[in-house]
Order: structure tokens, then C-alpha cells, then sequence
């Protein structure tokens, strides 16, 4: 019993460590991305301010904000991108086809329209929030999960975003699985053969093979139930002799040992 609730024990630590191990992960990425898109808003706000304030005419202000935006990598290949206030991509860091573009009409893999999902999440977040999507990685076959991050800036209202793939954590998570499942698998092999090694030591404590033992222990059992009446106790010789003597007999031989 014992054994067995250890076996349990082991179990669920193993998995709660696995999945926490994904949620940290998981917490990393998106705390990446929304640092990374804050320091784009704050530089995006820079640009507002300056046409605000007159330093700069709005259209130099909108199009210098873009072309920091289109240059910046992080990650080696990760990037920006921006819409306006009617859904139109402003800036795309790695492909300059999607500016004019209506990510309204664009939908991913599974067929969720991309636009909505960032609109939903501007609405529900105050102007800001995540989004999970899936989206076409290079060198993969199928499209991998994605998540991004984007705010919407005071003035102009753009919707500036950045995301990041999450095959790796995926990939890790995996990983993880299989290790734990062969860790679990030792630990339980290890249990039973403790579990074998006591149970061998308790019995040889008793002074005989574990078999003798367990026969000694049945007859041990046996005697108990006759004891307490379970079973019927076997008639010894000595009571069947007294009791088929007849007592006149017995009398007779008594009184001639006394007159001798």
C-alpha cells in the first residue's frame, strides 16, 4: 500500500513539473513580446508627439515611425508590423507586399479572419492584449502556433504588434513528456524491487524459507479458528479410552488394590 501510494506521489509531482514547466515558458514568450512591442509603442508615440507639438510635419512624422518599424529584427528574424485605424497594414518588417493590405480579408490556417482576432483583443484588453494564431514559419511543412502582442498607439491609432512562434515550447514540452515517462518508469521498477527485497528480508527474519512460512503461518491460522471454535477439535485416544471403560470396572480394580 504503502509502495503503491509512493508510485502515485512520484506520478503527479512528475506531471505537475512538466506542465509548469510549459506555463513558465509560455509566461517567458509573452512577456517578450510585450516588452519588445512597449518599446515600439514608446517610439511610435515619439514620432506622434513630434507632428503634435509642430517639429514635424505628420506625414514625415508617419512615414520615419514606419521606416524604424520595417528595420527593426530582433531574434535574428523576428520583426514588426503595424495597421492603421482601418485594418491596413502600415508596415510589415520582412515582406513589403502586405502594406495596403486588409487584415480583415486575411485569414489563417484554420480559417480565423486575423483581424478580427486582433480586434477582439484591442477591445477586450483597453488596446492592448495578446493573440494567438497560427501562421506559415519558414522550414515547415505545416503552420506552427503563434503568439503575438500589440498595442494601440494614443494618437494615430496603430495597432503596433510583434509575435513569436511557440513550436519550441511545443518541442520542449515533448521532450519533457518522454523524459518524465521513462523517469516514472525507473522509479517504479525501483519501488517493486524494494517492495521484493522487504518483503524477502521480513520473511527470512521469520527463520525459514519464505514458503515454510507462509505453510507455518496457514497452520497457525488453522489452530486459531479451531480454538475459537470454527472448527471441530479432533477426539484424542485417551479420551476415547475413558470414555469407552465402563465406570463398574474401574470401581472394582480400585478396591482390590486397597485389600491387597
Amino acid at each position: 500500500g504503502l509502495l503503491v501510494l509512493m508510485a502515485v506521489v512520484i506520478c503527479a509531482l512528475g506531471t505537475m513539473a512538466v506542465f509548469n514547466l510549459k506555463h513558465s515558458m509560455l509566461q517567458d514568450r509573452k512577456d517578450k513580446v510585450r516588452n519588445l512591442v512597449e518599446s515600439s509603442y514608446r517610439m511610435v508615440q515619439y514620432y506622434e508627439g513630434l507632428a503634435a507639438s509642430g517639429k514635424l510635419p505628420e506625414v514625415a512624422a508617419k512615414q520615419q515611425a514606419v521606416n524604424v518599424l520595417n528595420g527593426i529584427r530582433y531574434d535574428q528574424r523576428e520583426y514588426f508590423f503595424a495597421f492603421d485605424n482601418n485594418w491596413r497594414y502600415i508596415a510589415h518588417g520582412v515582406k513589403p507586399a502586405m502594406l495596403g493590405k486588409d487584415v480583415m480579408a486575411i485569414k489563417d490556417p484554420t480559417g480565423a479572419v486575423v483581424g478580427q482576432l486582433f480586434d477582439q483583443a484591442m477591445q477586450s484588453g483597453g488596446g492592448k492584449g495578446f493573440v494567438e494564431y497560427v501562421w506559415d514559419k519558414p522550414g515547415f511543412e505545416q503552420p506552427q502556433s503563434k503568439i503575438s502582442y500589440a498595442m494601440v498607439t494614443p494618437r494615430w491609432k496603430w495597432v503596433i504588434g510583434t509575435g513569436i512562434y511557440l513550436d519550441d515550447v511545443a518541442a520542449a514540452f515533448q521532450q519533457e513528456l518522454i523524459t518524465l515517462a521513462l523517469e516514472i518508469g525507473v522509479a517504479l521498477l525501483l519501488l517493486g524491487m524494494a517492495g521484493v527485497l522487504i518483503l524477502r528480508s521480513v520473511l527470512g527474519q521469520l527463520g525459514a524459507d519464505p514458503r515454510e512460512t507462509v505453510a507455518v503461518a496457514k497452520k497457525i491460522a488453522t489452530v486459531k479458528k479451531a480454538v475459537a471454535g470454527k472448527a471441530p477439535a479432533k477426539k484424542t485416544p485417551v479420551r476415547k479410552a475413558v470414555k469407552k471403560a465402563p465406570a463398574k470396572k474401574v470401581v472394582k480394580k480400585a478396591v482390590k488394590k486397597a485389600a491387597r
